[in-house]
């Protein structure tokens, strides 16, 4: 069966034809994700038939992406912990000045949409799906001091902030924790996340089955209370950096623009403490207290002319011993794959540059490339995983057969090859080198591979046409 298909399986469109239609664009904007519609459609009567599926008013983004949500489910209750990443990045659309259902990003002449999806990961980095699509747009900025700035965010609801996107994550894996309950499932955000509201909606959780955990990386110390319920006189790191280091933990830091690759030994600080609910008007407290586990990560003799690695969290997980204490880091490292997903999605998919005019058909276009950005994704990192597995677990017949010629000149053997020649094969066409001490191939290598093998598809079935018909 196409990835294509299987990934669509059960999508209920309201209509057979555009049922199979979702299905036949998902596999021709995935094999050449690069490139925009009408390159990929091939030809106007399959673009024209993409941008009416797009404007059809029974599809919509949530169907479209229900399918493959159910897929990665199934996926997700193979593994003992699967971590929810969630994260914003913006799209932006600038250029486009007659496009509709776009706002302003930072400034007002930066227009675009802000996209918030939920993706699911084990806790080896190995991405299994896209959980949730969160898209939207603003009607303007607000251009006040920041005194008003504050007096306005102390009286505006949580649900009418744009910060309820990660209470939703939240909620979204609580949802997920009950589908799959065997899984442990644990919800990871960064520094936008450090919200005290999330933190409430844990303890509204706690009386649900089988809720899942969470994990944020702190954006700034918060007041707690003492061992009599009143305010500390200290603030929460203040409290934690006075303890004694319960383990130590080192791991390759990922490089980042103007920063090189390195080892960092870091020394872990664990302790259990109650949070001092924020305030509102005249002192008036706004949530509960709720008690969590911060945990603080500092670097040990960092390198002359760096800076220290320091880590700050705030989680509901176990911190008890120091594996425990070692598995946070780990989850938390794992939530780089976002940031490589996004790269995947806007330089690898170029949504950036679509063309479609409204909202109506931009929402169900955009969900179609995520679930392709996913599929590049773990392309990526499934041969890491499972490198002696066939590759037809990834691959349909006729993509490894076009790979395997193009890459080694020959007919393609009966038996499928393994998975981690597949792709190595696959992202040699990209321009990956496959020498003897290379790493593994990145995702900018798979596809662009990916474009290449769509042509090599094409003239096959051409020379298939073309060839002379023999008997005898």
């Amino acid at each position: 069966m196409l990835w294509a298909e299987s990934e669509m399986m059960g999508v209920d469109l309201g209509d057979k034809r555009l049922n199979r239609r979702a299905a036949k664009l998902l596999g021709q904007l995935g094999s050449t994700p690069n490139e925009n519609i009408p390159s990929s459609c091939r030809g106007w009567a399959e673009t024209k038939a993409a941008y009416r599926f797009f404007n059809n008013d029974k599809v919509s983004a949530e169907k479209i992406l229900s399918p493959h949500r159910a897929a990665t489910l199934k996926r997700m209750a193979c593994y003992d912990t699967v971590l929810l990443l969630q994260d914003t990045t913006q799209l932006n659309y600038s250029g486009q000045k007659l496009k509709s259902g776009i706002g302003p990003l930072n400034r007002d002449n930066h227009r675009g949409i802000l996209l918030h999806p939920t993706i699911a990961v084990t806790d080896r980095g190995l991405c299994l799906g896209v959980l949730d699509d969160l898209h939207w747009y603003r009607k303007g900025l607000h251009h006040q001091s920041q005194h008003e700035k504050n007096r306005i965010n102390i009286k505006t609801p949580i649900s009418e902030k744009e910060s309820y996107r990660f209470v939703r994550g939240y909620q979204i894996a609580n949802q997920i924790s009950k589908k799959v309950p065997k899984t442990r499932i644990v919800s990871v955000s960064d520094r936008e996340g450090d919200i005290y509201d999330l933190y409430n909606e844990s303890n509204n959780q706690k009386q649900g089955e089988n809720p899942a955990h969470w994990l944020v990386r702190a954006n700034r110390s918060r007041p707690i209370l003492n061992e009599f319920g009143k305010r500390s006189n200290q603030s929460l790191w203040e409290v934690v950096a006075q303890e004694e280091p319960c383990c130590i933990i080192e791991f390759a830091l990922t490089p980042k623009r103007g920063c090189a690759k390195r080892q960092v030994k870091q020394a872990i600080r664990v302790k259990r403490v109650t949070l001092h609910p924020p305030t509102g008007r005249r002192g008036k407290l706004r949530c509960e207290a709720v008690e969590v586990n911060a945990l603080v990560a500092t670097e040990i003799a960092p390198p002359d002319g760096e800076e220290a690695v320091e880590w700050f969290f705030i989680t509901s997980l176990p911190i008890d011993t120091p594996y425990s204490s070692r598995l946070i880091i780990q989850y938390y490292l794992c939530r780089w794959q976002i940031e490589v997903f996004f790269r995947i999605y806007k330089s690898g998919c170029n949504v950036e540059e679509l063309q479609l005019e409204n909202e109506k058909r931009m929402s169900p276009c955009l969900v179609l490339y995520l679930i392709i950005a996913w599929r590049i994704l773990y392309m990526t990192h499934a041969s890491r995983h499972f490198p002696g597995t066939s590759c037809e677990v990834i691959f349909d017949k006729q993509e490894w057969h076009a790979i395997y010629i193009l890459t080694k000149k020959k007919k393609p053997p009966q038996k499928p090859p393994s998975l981690y020649s597949m792709i190595r094969m696959l992202a040699t066409i990209g321009g990956f080198l496959n020498r003897k001490l290379d790493k593994e191939p990145g995702p900018k290598a798979i596809w662009m591979g990916l474009q290449r093998i769509k042509d090599c598809i094409l003239i096959n079935q051409m020379n298939a046409v073309l060839s002379p018909q023999t008997c005898g």
